[in-house]
């Protein structure tokens, strides 16, 4: 076998055994977006050289689902939680497909607690800037960006 493929095998073996140990840690990696920018660049190159993307979508839906998803956790901790789950994921796959699959059962969550429309108007409504402003400020910025630059494609 030549040495260069048997050195990109060891590298998507080690990868392999660094994944499936630390897939157990998905939870951390999206809740400390962007602390794990590191350990989210790992995934990204295990979904490209190993196929583990269906394993990575199911190992961040079921960790996401068991930490957050329950009565017992606080509205606001919720939307924490999701809000970082979007950075993450929009960081590990921007296409938007992942983020799909593992928020939607989140997004159908919140729609269901009494308490989230109150929650959402009394993070909007703080003084200060909070996470939701700062993350509702940062999708206007990119929609405006994206029409901009789509006015500019359509004038050439």
């Amino acid at each position: 076998m030549d040495p260069s493929k048997a050195k990109t095998l060891e590298k998507c073996d080690l990868q392999a055994e660094y994944e499936n140990r630390d897939m157990l840690k998905p939870f951390e990696k999206t809740i400390d977006f962007p602390d794990s920018v590191p350990a989210i660049d790992d995934l990204k190159i295990c979904m490209e050289k190993i196929n583990l993307r269906s394993q990575i979508i199911k190992s961040l839906k079921t960790s996401l689902e068991a930490r957050i998803l329950h009565p017992g956790v606080n509205t606001m901790d919720i939307l924490t939680g999701y809000m970082a789950a979007i950075k993450a994921i929009r960081y590990l796959d921007n296409s938007g497909v992942i983020l799909e699959i593992v928020t939607g059962s989140i997004k159908e969550y919140l729609r269901k607690r009494n308490d989230t429309v109150r929650c959402v108007v009394t993070s909007l409504t703080e003084e200060g800037p909070t996470d939701l402003s700062e993350e509702l400020a940062n999708g206007e910025n990119t929609k405006d960006a994206v029409v901009s630059k789509t006015s500019d494609d359509l004038a050439d």
